[in-house]
């Protein structure tokens, strides 16, 4: 599930209840571990995460698909800089 920073801070606020922390005392510091990011790049950032974990177990085949996915991703998102935007 996608969520709303709201509802990121009403989870956050839950889970730290449950170990005694309070919201207000967190909050602040939030910004250096979320931000708010286009999509192509959290694929982009989910696909690095898959690439070393490819590589680290030798699986070459799927270390080169990924890669694939990876260019395209980054030409797709060059010829949208190109044109003005990002898809």
């Amino acid at each position: 599930k996608l969520m709303s920073w709201q509802d990121f801070c009403a989870f956050l606020t839950d889970m730290l209840a449950m170990m005694g922390s309070r919201m207000r005392d967190i909050e602040p510091h939030l910004s250096e571990f979320v931000a708010v990011t286009p999509p192509v790049l959290l694929y982009l950032r989910m696909m690095r995460n898959l690439e070393n974990i490819y590589r680290q177990t030798g699986d070459r085949l799927r270390l080169q698909g990924i890669q694939l996915q990876m260019r395209t991703l980054i030409h797709l998102l060059e010829q949208g800089a190109a044109s003005g935007g990002y898809r």
